[in-house]
């Protein structure tokens, strides 16, 4: 995302849509099989959670291979933006394939 995108509107419009959930399988932010440390994975965490800290609020766009945030103010305004990478973190099953084929999603704001 190119720093002259200033408004979550603008964000929207270059990403194609709202922000949300377009995974299509399950996924994890921990690679599969990671021996990462612990304080790896908290700092991580609470490197994600600072975008809806202080007033503002965190969007997400996550799909099959990364999310995308951002922090806005109550005015809309992007003060913050970043990436982390996902992972699938198991294998498609009925209740994922039904949700895929009906477009169910959740979306936690």
């Amino acid at each position: 995302m190119r720093a002259s995108y200033k408004t979550l509107a603008e964000v929207e419009a270059f990403l194609g849509g709202p922000p949300g959930d377009y995974t299509t399988v399950p996924y994890s932010f921990d690679r599969p099989g990671s021996a990462d440390p612990p304080e790896k994975k908290a700092s991580r965490d609470k490197w994600m959670r600072s975008f809806g800290e202080e007033g503002r609020k965190r969007k997400m766009w996550i799909t099959d291979t990364g999310c995308i945030m951002i922090s806005v103010t109550d005015d809309g305004r992007v003060v913050a933006y970043g990436y982390v990478r996902v992972w699938p973190s198991r294998e498609t099953n009925l209740v994922n394939k039904l949700q895929n084929s009906f477009r169910l999603k959740y979306v936690a704001e």
